[in-house]
């Protein structure tokens, strides 16, 4: 089993803000195929720009983990303003285990 994990992030347009993190969603798929084609028939992740994400390994390499989602958003609610949202999301093997609770 494949897990995705997104972290949702967004700023105002000000050269003065910073990103900052507003939602966090894991979803989980029976393989990568599933997980990619979910992720390309979503309306904004589908059509937005999207950038490679790496990680260094403990052999001094990188490895491609995933990729960061942007696009801007228009505002959502009374006195807000557009947004440039960066989405990072990451995959991971997954696999389910039962636990002993008691």
């Amino acid at each position: 089993m494949i897990e995705i994990s997104i972290t949702q992030t967004c700023k105002g347009y000000s050269p003065k803000e910073d990103y900052y993190q507003y939602n966090r969603e894991r979803l989980v798929f029976d393989n990568l195929k599933d997980a990619m084609e979910h992720l390309a028939d979503d309306p904004i992740y589908g059509s937005c720009k999207r950038v490679k994400m790496y990680r260094d390994t403990e052999t001094s390499t990188v490895e491609h983990i995933g990729y960061i989602y942007c696009y801007n958003s228009p505002p959502c609610c009374y006195n807000d303003n557009a947004k440039r949202n960066q989405d990072w999301v990451s995959f991971y093997d997954f696999e389910r285990h039962v636990l002993g609770v008691g």
